[in-house]
């Protein structure tokens, strides 16, 4: 819960770090519309901050099927542990179109407020996500591309 605090409060108030840099300047290219779904549906990301964000995190996250629930999970160290469990945490949707360019959007529940970052990639599959709102182009969070063949955990329904 901890890590994913500190994203939010990254997100929400554009906080920038010492070194910041873009998904471009870490050599990523943004994915289009089309590519968003295919990136996260059904997924397990277990992401960091970029080098040089202090303080450094990570977190772990089921994007589970787009086409079914878009549920969100917050992966912990097990599904029943009492401490950190996997536990759902709100929904993630593909926002955009494919003229005008996608980004994703995150609900947290119980907060009504939507959060939005653009997804970039890069050759070795590896996924950055760029704060999309205000002036701020700093990169958020890195997944490096051996994660990506996790699938997502179950249950992947919305509760």
């Amino acid at each position: 819960m901890k890590k994913l605090t500190v994203l939010i409060t990254l997100c929400c108030c554009h906080v920038a770090p010492a070194y910041a840099q873009s998904c471009a300047d870490l050599g990523f290219t943004r994915l289009t519309y089309n590519e968003i779904v295919p990136a996260l549906s059904g997924k397990r990301i277990e992401a960091t901050t970029p080098v040089g964000v202090t303080p450094p995190e990570e977190w772990n996250e089921d994007h589970c099927d787009f086409n079914t629930s878009s549920a969100l999970y917050k992966v912990g160290v097990s599904p029943n542990d009492p401490v950190d469990p996997r536990a759902y945490r709100g929904v993630w949707v593909r926002a955009g179109s494919p003229a005008l360019g996608g980004f994703v959007q995150y609900n947290y529940r119980p907060s009504t407020t939507i959060y939005a970052w653009s997804l970039w990639g890069n050759a070795a599959g590896d996924l950055c996500w760029q704060d999309t709102v205000g002036s701020t182009t700093d990169a958020i969070a890195i997944d490096p591309a051996p994660i990506d063949d996790i699938p997502a955990g179950l249950p992947c329904d919305i509760p």
